[in-house]
C-alpha cells in the first residue's frame, strides 16, 4: 500500500532553498561582525590600564566568517598570564644579561637580583565569560533571521 503526498508550492520551496546559502552567509557575516565588536568593546574595558598602551593596541581583524581579537602589545601575555612565580613557569624572574634587574616602581628605581614577578590579570578570560550571554543572543537572533528569511522565500 503506497501513499501519495502532494506538497503545495514544491518548486518554489526548492528555489528558496537554493538561495539559502546566500542568506546564511550574509547573516553569519553580520553576526560575526556584531560579535567581534562586542568582544572588542568588553576586552578593551577589561584590559588593565597603566599607560593605556595595552588597551589602545587591542585590535579586531575580520576574516571570512571569523573575527580575531588580539592585543598587539608584546607584553599582553605577561599581563594576562602573569610572570615569575605567578606565571606559567612558577620561577623567580632573574636577569639574563646583567647582574641585577632594574625597573621603576612608584616613580622610584628598584634594583634586584630577582623578583617574584607580577600576578596574572586574566582580562581575556573575563572578556570571554562576560561576553558569553551577549554572543549567544547575537547568534540566536541570526538563526531566527535565517529561518524567517528562508520561510518567507518559500511563500
Amino acid at each position: 500500500m503506497g501513499y501519495d503526498i502532494k506538497i503545495k508550492n514544491l518548486n518554489e520551496i526548492r528555489e528558496a532553498f537554493k538561495l539559502a546559502p546566500n542568506v546564511v552567509n550574509d547573516e553569519l557575516q553580520r553576526g560575526v561582525k556584531d560579535a567581534g565588536k562586542t568582544l572588542l568593546s568588553i576586552e578593551k574595558r577589561e584590559a588593565p590600564v597603566s599607560s593605556g598602551n595595552l588597551r589602545r593596541n587591542i585590535i579586531l581583524d575580520y576574516k571570512p566568517i571569523s573575527a580575531i581579537i588580539f592585543p598587539r602589545s608584546k607584553y599582553a601575555p605577561f599581563v594576562n598570564f602573569g610572570t615569575g612565580i605567578f606565571g606559567p613557569k612558577k620561577q623567580y624572574v632573574r636577569p639574563k644579561r646583567a647582574k641585577v634587574l632594574a625597573f621603576k616602581k612608584g616613580g622610584k628605581m628598584i634594583y634586584a637580583k630577582r623578583t617574584k614577578g607580577m600576578r596574572a590579570n586574566p582580562f581575556v578570560e573575563r572578556t570571554a565569560k562576560m561576553a558569553q550571554g551577549k554572543l549567544n543572543k547575537i547568534f540566536d537572533d541570526i538563526l531566527k533571521n535565517i529561518s524567517e528569511k528562508i520561510w518567507i522565500m518559500t511563500y
